[in-house]
C-alpha cells in the first residue's frame, strides 16, 4: 500500500457472489457516484457500484496541482474529438478518467455554473426541465461553498466543497490592473448568477478543508463498503 493511503477496500466479484442488493449503478463515473449516493441515504437499502477501475486512493491522488497528471496511476483513457471547424479541422485530444469518480478524479477541479440565460436558452429549445429555475435548486445542493458564506445564491450544506482561490502573487495585482484598463467587469465570484457573462473572475475549486482534490468519489462515497 502507498504512504498515507486511506482505508477504502476494493471487493472483487468473487467476494459478493451470491448477496443481494436494492440498487445496481453500472459505472463508478462523476455522475455515478451521485446516482449511488441518493438510494443509499436510507439504512434499509444497499447499493452495488460496478466500476472496472481501481480506486487508487493515495496521497498522490489527492495532491491538486499533482493528481490531474497521473495517467500512469489513475486509469485514463485518451480520446480524439470530431474535426473543430474553427480550428481548421484539428481534432482535440480528450482524456477521461477510468478510475472510481471518474474525470473528477482528474479535471482541473473548476466549479463553474454558467449563466442563467444559458439554461433558459435550453429550456426554450423544449427543455423545460433545464431552465434557471429548475437547476439552480439543484447546483445548490450539491454546494459547500465555505468561501462565500453569506451568498444566499450560492449552497452551502451540499457534499461538495468549494473554496475560492484568491491572487496570491505580485503578478495578480498586475493582471488585475490591466482588467480595469480594458474596462472588463471584475467579479468576486464566476457562480454569482447577477454578475456579469463574460469578465475576469476569481475561480472556485472543488478542494476539501484539507487541501485535497474533492472528487465526486469523495465528495458523495466517503463512508462506504467498496
Amino acid at each position: 500500500m502507498w504512504p498515507f493511503e486511506s482505508a477504502y477496500p476494493e471487493r472483487k466479484a468473487p467476494e459478493i457472489h451470491g448477496e443481494e442488493y436494492s440498487y445496481i449503478v453500472v459505472g463508478g463515473g462523476t455522475a455515478s457516484c451521485a446516482i449511488a449516493s441518493r438510494p443509499s441515504e436510507d439504512p434499509d437499502v444497499t447499493v452495488l457500484v460496478l466500476e472496472k477501475g481501481a480506486i487508487n486512493d493515495h496521497w498522490l491522488s489527492r495532491i491538486p496541482l499533482i493528481s490531474g497528471s497521473l495517467s500512469r496511476i489513475l486509469q485514463v483513457t485518451r480520446r480524439w474529438s470530431e474535426p473543430i471547424e474553427s480550428c481548421n479541422g484539428r481534432q482535440a485530444d480528450l482524456w477521461s478518467g477510468e478510475a472510481l469518480g471518474g474525470s473528477s478524479r482528474i479535471n482541473q477541479m473548476l466549479c463553474t455554473r454558467g449563466m442563467p440565460a444559458m439554461y433558459n436558452e435550453w429550456a426554450q429549445m423544449e427543455h423545460p426541465n433545464w431552465s434557471w429555475e429548475m437547476v439552480e435548486p439543484i447546483f445548490k445542493r450539491i454546494e459547500n461553498c465555505v468561501s462565500h458564506p453569506n451568498a444566499a445564491s450560492l449552497g452551502h450544506n451540499g457534499p461538495l466543497h468549494i473554496v475560492q482561490h484568491l491572487p496570491q502573487f505580485q503578478l495578480h495585482n498586475y493582471i488585475d490592473k490591466s482588467a480595469a484598463a480594458l474596462g472588463l467587469p471584475i467579479e468576486d465570484s464566476i457562480n454569482n448568477p447577477d454578475g456579469h457573462a463574460a469578465g475576469y473572475y476569481y475561480l472556485d475549486y472543488t478542494i476539501d478543508q484539507n487541501g485535497h482534490r474533492h472528487s465526486a468519489y469523495s465528495a458523495y462515497l466517503p463512508n462506504v463498503w467498496l
